[in-house]
């Protein structure tokens, strides 16, 4: 009667251990987000620009018309009609020191869980990139983010 008990025991641990440890994890709340680019919007001082942006690095989260008005200009009539009932601009610059430097890839990434917001970009210059200060603008238009969560900009320049 001992020896069964004991095996019954045994029996059930293991039962436990084994069905404890293949539990599915369950899967990152991390997504990538589609995200479009506005026609015409250059940051760059073209078009429609941010004044005095290349003065410094920067991060911008725009949800509305007049804050857009606020920080960009144009040079013409033309400024960009965006539905920010519908989506948000996540824009900024960086200084680099190279002119022109080749952007390799840019995306969004939501996390849901911890609501954030993570927007991902990569420029890459080589030997031939002439060697002094430049600016790199970026922007990435996507659908509207609630004002709680967190937006983190992470921009990278890699050199030759």
């Amino acid at each position: 009667m001992k020896r069964t008990f004991v095996k019954l025991c045994l029996f059930v641990f293991w039962g436990i251990l084994i069905g404890t440890g293949c539990e599915k994890e369950e899967e990152p709340a991390v997504t990538e987000l589609d995200f479009k680019k506005v026609k015409g919007l250059s940051l760059s001082g073209d078009t429609c620009f941010i004044p005095g942006s290349d003065a410094k690095d920067f991060d911008l989260v725009i949800n509305s018309q007049e804050e857009f008005e606020k920080y960009f200009e144009s040079k013409s009539d033309f400024i960009p009609q965006i539905d920010f009932s519908q989506y948000t601009l996540l824009a900024g610059s960086r200084r680099v020191n190279c002119i022109y430097p080749e952007l390799i890839f840019e995306k969004v990434l939501l996390d849901e869980k911890s609501k954030s917001v993570q927007l991902l970009a990569q420029f890459e210059f080589d030997s031939g990139c002439y060697n002094a200060l430049g600016t790199i603008y970026f922007h990435a238009l996507v659908p509207k983010l609630e004002q709680t969560y967190q937006i983190n900009f992470e921009i990278d320049v890699i050199g030759d």
